[in-house]
């Protein structure tokens, strides 16, 4: 019998083809589960992208394509936004925020090479947002910002380069928002400080701690309040607009007011203000640009204000007063004050019930002192004599509290008070009367709130006052 015609031999090689086909099989199957999975394998970290350190003083152009299109560049150490062939002021804060996050952002691992990715990623020229870095002509980074990553990182990938790398951080707001967002809208950029300042009612001076104001015309001299003369300085000096507005817009409205200002330097500025409907405008004298400004409502309330505005309103003068007595249809309390601060005096007579934190009276003290009305001297004949309901006695003043003011446009639900001493009568909030009518409601002890609240986001669902009463027991425990 021949060898090669052997059962054994015949056996064997088809044995041997089979164990072939079947190594063949399991060779393909892994190629194809490689080539399917290999962007989880890159994902371990291979091929790190390493970008060189750059500060921010190394930049001095920056150009932004996507769905914005921007750009940006620094003249004499400040950025200035290119809007339409013009270098416009810009918060430069905003944007030195912006190149600093991207230019300390860790790029990660790898997490695909393939171009066909890059739509899903949002790093392609449709999605993706392309920041070119330069330093004069000199590109120093180039990289296209994509979508967030489930790990909450953020796609990039570098122009001219097809791997795609998962950021640490997120940058989906880096240089995302529109030219006018970038824009400076604060309307005393670069004037320093103020030295004077001439409204229509009033003249301003202003010399280190030292304020003058001095009002125009026959108004009547009133005792003036420095916080609020303080605010308002503060409130021109950073007054905010909404947005810009052509000149020749603005200048079709009605004219409100002027503001002159002088600051240090001698250097003039005069805020000129408009309004048209519900919408109120600025212009700045001298301005090397021809648009103006609209601001929210809130915004012109702080700035336009008249001599009146700054009188002090406060119902006692004393701040240095050692005795407070409150008397009449409230609950009577007495504090008094020594070396060791205000406590609730042996005569005072604590109603039942009440579980009191006496190193509250401070605080007490401190609100009482400083109750501030609305409004003073209205017509006084049209609610006739003030029936008092309440007695608050601070040494030789004292206040009168009348009933609530109720049905009046002006002052529903306001309080009359009458401070004997000056002569003058006030209008009080209601909602600021609750130190005087029911004072041992703030000297109660507060509840720490309990273990495992997680701090202010435990308090959520409570009300407003009592979150601010455990906010309080919170910080004086030191939680």
């Amino acid at each position: 019998m021949s060898l090669i015609h052997s059962p054994n031999m015949t056996s064997t090689i088809a044995g041997f083809r089979k164990q072939t086909w079947i190594s063949i099989v399991i060779c393909g199957l892994l190629l194809a589960t490689y080539v399917a999975t290999r962007d989880r394998y890159q994902q371990a970290g291979q091929e790190p992208l390493i970008l060189a350190t750059v500060s921010t003083d190394e930049i001095s152009e920056i150009e932004v394509k996507g769905a914005q299109n921007i750009d940006f560049k620094k003249v004499d150490s400040q950025w200035r936004v290119v809007q339409e062939g013009k270098t416009l002021p810009s918060d430069s804060g905003g944007i030195e925020e912006a190149l600093s996050n991207l230019l300390s952002l860790n790029p990660g691992r790898l997490i695909s090479r393939r171009t066909e990715k890059h739509a899903d990623y949002e790093v392609d020229k449709e999605k993706g947002r392309h920041i070119t870095l330069k330093n004069g002509t000199q590109v120093v980074r180039d990289i296209i910002l994509g979508s967030r990553s489930k790990s909450g990182g953020t796609y990039i990938r570098m122009q001219g380069s097809d791997k795609v790398y998962v950021a640490e951080g997120q940058l989906g707001n880096v240089f995302s928002k529109s030219a006018n967002e970038y824009r400076q809208k604060k309307l005393n950029i670069d004037f320093g400080e103020i030295y004077s300042i001439k409204a229509s009612s009033f003249e301003l001076s202003q010399s280190g701690e030292s304020l003058d104001m001095k009002p125009f015309g026959q108004t009547q001299a009133i005792q003036l309040d420095d916080d609020k003369i303080r605010t308002f300085i503060d409130n021109l000096k950073n007054v905010r607009a909404k947005t810009f507005v052509q000149k020749s817009d603005i200048e079709a409205t009605k004219k409100l007011s002027d503001i002159k200002l002088v600051n240090k330097d001698n250097k003039e500025r005069t805020l000129k203000f408009y309004q048209q409907g519900d919408k109120y405008f600025a212009l700045v004298e001298p301005f090397a640009y021809d648009y103006g400004f609209e601001l929210a409502k809130h915004e012109m309330e702080k700035v336009n204000k008249f001599y009146h505005d700054f009188e002090d309103l406060h119902l006692i003068k004393n701040k240095e007063a050692t005795r407070i007595e409150i008397s009449g249809n409230a609950q009577p309390l007495v504090l008094e004050k020594s070396e060791s601060g205000w406590n609730i005096s042996d005569t005072t007579k604590i109603p039942a019930g009440y579980d009191l934190d006496l190193s509250r009276a401070v605080n007490l003290a401190k609100d009482i002192l400083n109750l501030e009305a609305t409004k003073n001297n209205w017509d006084v004949n049209k609610y006739g004599q003030v029936i008092e309901k309440i007695r608050l006695t601070i040494g030789d003043e004292v206040v009168k509290f009348g009933a609530l003011i109720q049905d009046d446009d002006e002052l529903n639900d306001h309080r009359i008070a009458v401070v004997e001493s000056r002569g003058k009568m006030y209008a009080i909030p209601s909602y600021k009367m609750g130190i005087v009518t029911k004072p041992f409601d703030r000297l109660k002890k507060v509840a720490p709130p309990p273990q495992g609240m997680g701090g202010m986001q435990g308090l959520q669902g409570l009300p407003p006052e009592l979150q601010q009463q455990l906010m309080k027991a919170m910080q004086q425990q030191g939680m």
